[in-house]
């Protein structure tokens, strides 16, 4: 799927593991509930889409655009780098993610991620940790 169109699309209670998701556009989707293991989505967009429930587990989104992303109670389990953009991001998360830039990586959790995040425009909160 890799540069795929799903734009606006349901995708709730998809089962998406190890998808390859890359440069793909999922502006606007909603991904409530689904479950997005070892997903390669790297430069992808997911520009408004709906994370409510989901799982991203072990999922790269290095350069990925999650802007305005809804969150609610989602799990977070991901890669980022310095390019990944989450202005306007909002709601609830369970961590913990991982940043990796040049060839470095460094894991986030709890208030210093939700202070990551924020300090990159969005607004969310961090729970369970």
């Amino acid at each position: 799927m890799t540069a795929a169109n799903l734009r606006g699309c349901d995708l709730t209670k998809a089962e998406l593991d190890e998808a390859v998701l890359r440069s793909a556009r999922l502006d606007e989707a909603n991904l409530g509930s689904a479950s997005l293991w070892g997903v390669d989505a790297r430069l992808a967009s997911f520009r408004g889409a709906r994370l409510n429930g989901a799982a991203v587990l072990q999922s790269d989104l290095s350069g990925a655009d999650l802007s305005e992303v809804l969150l609610e109670e989602t799990s977070l389990k991901v890669t980022f780098d310095e390019k990944t953009t989450v202005r306007g991001m909002y709601g609830t998360l369970y961590g913990p993610l991982t940043l990796s830039v040049g060839g470095l990586s460094r894991e986030f959790d709890g208030a210093e991620l939700a202070q990551w995040l924020n300090d990159r425009g969005a607004r969310v909160e961090v729970i369970g940790s």
